[in-house]
């Protein structure tokens, strides 16, 4: 109970001190008193913290005196408003002080000094050695004489002075107890006595000049780590290759050490890498085979099979595909039948004893529901996850397609020079490709001859038949085959569409439409994206950014190489460029209708179409340095030949080369089909960042005349400064609201409810009788409604500043920006 009888005060939340039993034996120690009585009756207690986020805290604030001074104290109040520039309020402590009738008050205490008081980290266990020095008897006479001394004080002067000396000698009571003094950091000495807003603005403009010798220092830093990356993958190509050299010496001289080492990855990984270079070198592997392999790649294996059906659709005939899919294929390959094969290959001697060394001891057991087995050898299948059995599973089917199309029943698909194309196979996965329902059938027949020769078997669920039809439809009719297919006695399902090493390919629409499935895989990338940022509590524009650019924008482009040139020819939005915008628009939380043109240039990014098209430019140049005899060079070859007999045919109509010309033509890099080129990647970056500067300044519509003459029609070079350094999402998104014109304001509620410009009026200013359109303008620079609140941002609206919108919005003080723009917001929500 207080004074007054009222109920002792309580905090409003829950938060405790830790420090709390530390200070309770400092002041036994001692024998000083705590104060802490704020207002009597002050229940709840009235927050004396606002907190990073705006919480109101009910922190605790204590005072530490002597017991003579302790009647002395009357209140201690808190103020309703923060300090300007801290998130903590004043604090206000009331004494009285005995004063003669008719005493001048005492005078204003002097401004403070920036000489900080010295701190000292309390040990507990030391604080009964301040106790005894604080009882010595000297220390206890001086203690006596101060507590006189302020007793009989007259003014806040002589008060002052009596608490410097027990400040001394409390220190002195420390450092004899032997706790530490804390380093203090009051700043150079130059900036001493400056005003806090002059300091900042001090540290903004240093921050800012080593951010310009960065930039100036970009070339050089690029040209440097580029040469540290060639060092580092120069010394890496030394490094295996040494150790290549001493495995073979230690195999030819110590073979049990040998074996013994090769069961390490590293080991298994360098011997894996000699194996493959070893099998390219000497042409063993198979020609369709795409999996695995260096210079090798799915899109390529894609690339391949779409130049087979767009030749086939030239000749008005349809091709019949079958994927098939091998059931646990790693762990059913016979060991004996693999060392077989391999050393028919021509890998023997030593090579062959050090994989057949990996494979000497394979224990495993069986997980049951009474819990695992005792361990047992494993005599049958490849390592799961062994650098080596991707390339030993290759070559143990390397022959599969020679078997598959031994004769001239197969029918097998030719290209425009008249050679055949065989299966194709990605590690795996196994497509067979025929002409006619009847070979087709012919392949499998001799596929489960050949599974059942070398102990393989095939997975008929997950195996499917595909018909590429000779003419485009809208809908795929897989009832062309009269009589289903069949693997092992049983039938083999006819689907519409497969996805094929990831790449959507429909029996007879476009290729163009894969777009629609990696949208949808990309939609559900970024959904799982954003949760997991909720998870962690990451927030940060920059970081979320980034992981878009990490997680979604891979799934958006898998295989745009092959399906995408159409699009970026004709320019055309799709549900792919959709995710990317949705992601943009919640990231500045804008609406929907806020132009595209106005998100990309607001975030910095470049349109998904441009991405494809360097993406695309990559890929024709890896292609072209490909050997002449490889397949995938036989199907460009194909393909360009068959662009030059298309003609001026349609875009939809052109094959995969001819389209690939008029997607590099459209960002400014002609492609010369009947002699292929490599291109400039560069080049097609830089225009298309050209031709995104020119789209966003001729274009029409007056939301990007407003976001032009606001940001002065410069589109960004990256990410922009607020976005890259705020980390409050509501203030990022106000600042952003405002500078793309997707805000709340009457300019654009009006527009919504289709209203005249000139009804959509301030209504602050209109009950004073004037009419104003509510506008960014409006808002920020005249209405009245916001004057307290560019009182509290004098150094946003200088006179230097306040000309314009684009003037305002482009200041380099982004936090300060943003947060009188979210003021402004919580403002005009308030009063509407």
């Amino acid at each position: 109970m207080t004074d007054d009888g009222t109920l002792p005060r309580r905090s409003m939340d829950p938060m405790l001190s830790g420090h709390g039993r530390e200070l309770l034996s400092f002041c036994q120690a001692t024998g000083l008193r705590m104060c802490n009585g704020r207002v009597a009756g002050d229940v709840p207690a009235q927050p004396a913290s606002r907190g990073q986020r705006g919480t109101a805290l009910s922190v605790v604030d204590y005072f530490l005196a002597c017991p003579q001074l302790c009647p002395l104290l009357h209140s201690l109040s808190v103020s309703p408003t923060p300090t300007r520039g801290s998130d903590h309020c004043h604090l206000r402590l009331d004494i009285s002080l005995t004063a003669q009738a008719g005493q001048a008050p005492p005078p204003a205490p002097a401004a403070p000094t920036n000489d900080l008081p010295p701190e000292y980290t309390i040990v507990a266990h030391l604080l009964p050695q301040v106790k005894a020095f604080m009882q010595s008897q000297d220390v206890a006479a001086e203690l006596q004489a101060i507590t006189e001394a302020a007793g009989v004080a007259g003014n806040v002067a002589d008060v002052q002075t009596a608490a410097l000396d027990l400040q001394r000698v409390v220190c002195s009571a420390l450092e004899a107890a032997g706790m530490w003094r804390r380093r203090q950091q009051p700043g150079p000495q130059h900036r001493r006595g400056l005003h806090p807003k002059r300091s900042v603005a001090l540290t903004q403009l240093r921050r800012r000049h080593r951010a310009a010798a960065r930039r100036q220092a970009w070339a050089e830093v690029t040209r440097l780590s580029t040469q540290y990356r060639r060092l580092l993958q120069q010394e890496r190509r030394q490094r295996q290759h040494g150790q290549r050299q001493r495995l073979a010496h230690l195999l030819q001289h110590d073979p049990a050490s040998f074996f013994a080492r090769f069961r390490t990855p590293r080991a298994r990984a360098s011997l894996d890498r000699r194996i493959a270079d070893w099998t390219e070198l000497a042409g063993m592997r198979a020609e369709g085979q795409f999996g695995f392999r260096c210079n090798r790649s799915c899109a390529q294996a894609a690339l391949v099979l779409r130049a087979t059906i767009e030749r086939c659709r030239s000749r008005r005939q349809p091709l019949y595909a079958a994927f098939v899919d091998f059931q646990k294929a790693y762990d059913a390959v016979p060991r004996h039948l693999l060392w077989a094969k391999l050393e028919a290959a021509g890998l023997q001697g030593w090579c062959l004893r050090a994989v057949q060394a990996l494979y000497a001891d394979v224990p495993v057991c069986v997980r049951t529901a009474d819990g695992c087995t005792d361990m047992f050898q494993s005599q049958l299948g490849l390592k799961q996850g062994c650098p080596l059995s991707p390339n030993l599973f290759g070559l143990y089917v390397d022959d599969l397609p020679a078997a598959v199309a031994a004769d001239a029943a197969a029918d097998l698909p030719r290209l425009g020079d008249g050679s055949a194309v065989p299966s194709l196979m990605y590690a795996d996965d196994l497509t067979c490709l025929a002409t006619s329902p009847s070979g087709l059938q012919h392949q499998i027949n001799k596929l489960d001859s050949y599974a059942a020769a070398w102990g393989l078997a095939i997975n008929v669920q997950k195996t499917k038949m595909v018909v590429f039809h000779g003419q485009r439809r809208r809908t795929a009719t897989p009832t062309d085959v009269a009589v289903p297919l069949t693997t092992s006695g049983a039938a083999i399902e006819a689907v519409d569409e497969f996805r094929y090493l990831g790449i959507h390919f429909h029996g007879s629409l476009a290729f163009a439409t894969a777009a629609t499935a990696r949208a949808a895989a990309a939609n559900r990338a970024m959904h799982a994206m954003r949760c997991r940022c909720a998870e962690l509590g990451l927030q940060g524009a920059k970081l979320q950014m980034q992981m878009f650019h990490t997680m979604v924008l891979p799934v958006l482009s898998y295989g745009a190489e092959v399906w995408s040139p159409q699009l970026i020819a004709a320019g055309s939005q799709c549900a792919a460029t959709r995710v990317q915008r949705a992601f943009l628009r919640h990231l500045l939380g804008v609406r929907q209708s806020t132009p595209s043109l106005v998100l990309l240039a607001e975030t910095g990014q470049r349109p998904l179409l441009a991405r494809w098209a360097a993406q695309l430019g990559r890929f024709w140049n890896t292609v072209l340095a490909a050997d002449e005899t490889t397949l995938v060079m036989r199907a460009l070859r194909d393909s360009c030949a068959l662009a030059g007999e298309a003609g001026a045919a349609a875009l939809p109509q052109q094959p995969w080369a001819g389209q690939v010309a008029a997607a590099l033509q459209a960002y400014g890099v002609d492609v010369d089909l009947h002699r292929p080129q490599p291109v400039t990647v560069a080049c097609i970056t830089n225009n298309a960042a050209t031709l995104f500067r020119q789209q966003l300044s001729s274009a029409q519509g007056t939301r990007i005349h407003a976001y032009n003459a606001a940001t002065g029609a410069a589109a960004a070079d990256g990410m922009p400064g607020y976005l890259a350094s705020l980390q409050h999402r509501a203030k990022w998104r106000a600042l952003a609201q405002l500078r793309t014109g997707s805000h709340w304001l009457a300019e654009e509620t009006g527009r919504w409810q289709q209203q005249p410009r000139a009804e959509r009026a301030c209504s602050c200013c209109a009950a004073a009788g004037e009419q104003h359109v509510e506008d960014v303008e409006h808002a920020v620079l005249v209405c009245p409604r916001a004057a307290h609140l560019r009182g509290r941002y004098p150094s946003l609206f200088t006179p230097a500043h306040t000309h314009s919108v684009h003037s305002f919005l482009s200041l380099p003080e982004p936090h300060l920006l943003a947060s009188y723009c979210r003021a402004l917001y919580c403002l005009h929500t308030t009063l509407t």
